[in-house]
């Protein structure tokens, strides 16, 4: 079963070559690794990675985005529309695969002959946080419970036959979008993904999975990783990652169908619980980045309501 690599990347050269170095170290090489890029890279880094990958018989394919079709999702739905394999991996610009990843990949779904599989992912490592401080946001915004509510959107569905005696599996709900593996024809099945999800397009993981998970399962492959490098440089505008925070989240929840009002109040929680953080850290951390960010959340779920007004309950983030 081939398997392509897909990388969504945005002016981070140094970063990217990581990515790339460690598809080349695999255990079991990707048919093709394509490059799907939102900013400008060097012609000769392309000329130099193409010559890399060939030499290992791998494909490097390249594409570079005009200018109005900037966006995460964007990218993500070009890069398995332009990929030949029958596995997408998608990996992160700034991450690297450790060497069995593919092999692990690839043997769990030549093991599922009856398909119960849609998608998988593998555990994401964390090279590095900031500080301290950030280490204590992260754990905050998971018991905000982000996307408890979410879950009663996804079928309960036990694993099966050969899979079910695999200990490296983990059933799951949500994969991450940073290291996750989806069967191409489930992502022709679904339309890939939500482009309107815009910009850094948070939460299209969350969004995607629902999808995905009622045509079949999701689950873990414990046994192997992905290395994530924090860039603190990289990170988008506060304000903007604020507004793509809670307007996603709100177009995400409100897409599945009509909510009551016990997932609306949770709802509630789950913002009311994000902007608490936010303003305790303005005292702890990055004052003037906090401040940003909150004004985003709020600006966010303005925007949200607004749009709804304006589409008669059909709401967008674009």
């Amino acid at each position: 079963m081939d398997i392509t690599v897909v990388i969504c990347t945005y002016n981070r050269p140094e970063r990217l070559a990581g990515a790339l170095e460690s598809c080349l170290k695999q255990l079991t090489l990707p048919r093709e690794i394509v490059i799907v890029d939102d900013g400008e890279l060097d012609p000769d880094f392309i000329t130099q990675w193409k010559t890399r990958t060939a030499e290992k018989g791998v494909e490097l394919v390249y594409f570079n985005k005009p200018a109005d079709r900037r966006g995460l999702t964007i990218s993500r739905n070009i890069g398995w529309r332009l990929s030949k394999g029958r596995i997408i991996q998608y990996l992160d610009d700034d991450a690297e695969l450790l060497p069995n990843a593919l092999d692990q990949v690839i043997k769990v779904f030549e093991a599922d002959t009856t398909k119960q599989l849609t998608g998988v992912d593998l555990p994401i490592i964390e090279q590095a946080r900031e500080n301290r401080g950030r280490r204590i946001i992260d754990t905050c915004y998971r018991l905000a419970g982000l996307w408890a509510g979410g879950r009663r959107f996804i079928p309960y569905t036990r694993l099966t036959g050969k899979l079910a005696s695999m200990n490296q599996l983990e059933k799951i709900r949500f994969m991450q979008g940073g290291s996750m593996a989806i069967r191409r024809e489930c992502l022709d099945q679904i339309g890939g993904f939500d482009e309107t999800l815009t910009g850094s397009a948070m939460g299209e993981d969350k969004e995607i999975s629902i999808r995905l998970s009622k045509n079949g399962i999701l689950a873990r492959i414990t046994q192997t990783g992905v290395i994530h490098h924090t860039d603190p440089a990289a990170r988008p505008d506060a304000k903007r990652l604020g507004i793509e925070t809670s307007c996603n989240y709100l177009y995400i929840n409100n897409k599945q169908g009509p909510l009551g009002v016990g997932e609306w109040l949770l709802i509630g929680y789950n913002l009311a619980m994000l902007l608490t953080t936010e303003v305790l850290f303005i005292f702890l951390g990055d004052r003037r980045r906090h401040l940003d960010q909150i004004k985003g959340l709020l600006l966010g779920v303005w925007k949200f309501a607004e749009s709804i007004w304006r589409n008669n309950k059909q709401a967008s983030c674009s």
